[in-house]
């Protein structure tokens, strides 16, 4: 069995429902080849050890029905913690929450920053296009621990590894800067997967369509994975219109 050692996940703005629990979930599998793909160069305290080289993919998950929280039985996530280890093939319990985590470290806003993340870009991303893949889920970690928007400075810094290290990190700052600008009705709601594993799990974020009250621009500041040693992390797309769950 491969251990994915999953790193960051965002996550965006959580509307649970009254009906949302918790539920047991199978990681099926993942969306895209295996391959190095992105590089952490700095992560703030006191997850400053998840820096290094990361496998990006889309985490295929079964069970979500469980949830009462409009997700199919097949769906996608994405990770949002920098270094918790999950197993391709097992089954672990997650519920909704409200907000992201109890039990993990964030930037105040994250919720906030990943909502306009998924809402500004998720409806025109190619899951199976590797550079996209890698370059969505540089900009979920880059949400989810710094609160300028930008990968090339601040508290978290990455940048893309390997043969399409460059657009990687090009595609990345577009999403961001997508995000930055974003304005609108909210078409993705997003919902917070918090793990209830007393060892090793991945806190997941998924979305679900739902048009919720309008958002404003995220405002700056004046001035994951399959891991087989470092820091992985996780992130893809199906090639069509991404839908919360997966055919």
């Amino acid at each position: 069995m491969k251990s994915v050692r999953a790193t960051l996940a965002v996550i965006a703005l959580a509307t649970t429902t009254s009906a949302a629990q918790a539920a047991s979930i199978t990681l099926d599998g993942l969306t895209t080849p295996i391959v190095y793909n992105g590089e952490v160069q700095a992560a703030p305290e006191p997850i400053a050890s998840g820096v290094g080289n990361t496998v990006a993919s889309g985490l295929k998950w079964s069970g979500g029905e469980g949830f009462g929280a409009g997700l199919g039985d097949q769906f996608l996530a994405w990770c949002f913690d920098l270094i918790h280890p999950i197993r391709l093939g097992e089954t672990y319990k997650y519920e909704v929450v409200d907000a992201p985590y109890s039990n993990s470290y964030l930037l105040s806003g994250a919720d906030k920053r990943v909502s306009g993340l998924f809402n500004a870009n998720y409806d025109s991303l190619d899951a199976s296009d590797p550079v996209q893949a890698a370059a969505f889920q540089l900009a979920i970690w880059e949400v989810a621990n710094d609160n300028d928007l930008d990968l090339t400075k601040g508290a978290f810094q990455a940048s893309g590894l390997g043969t399409n290290a460059e657009d990687i990190t090009v595609v990345a700052q577009t999403f961001l800067a997508n995000t930055a600008k974003f304005e609108g009705s909210l078409t993705w709601q997003t919902l917070f997967l918090e793990t209830r594993e007393a060892v090793g799990s991945q806190n997941l974020v998924t979305v679900v369509r739902g048009d919720e009250p309008s958002i404003t621009p995220v405002p700056l500041p004046a001035g994951m994975l399959l891991l087989f040693s470092g820091l992985g992390g996780i992130a893809a797309f199906k090639r069509r219109k991404i839908r919360a769950t997966l055919e």
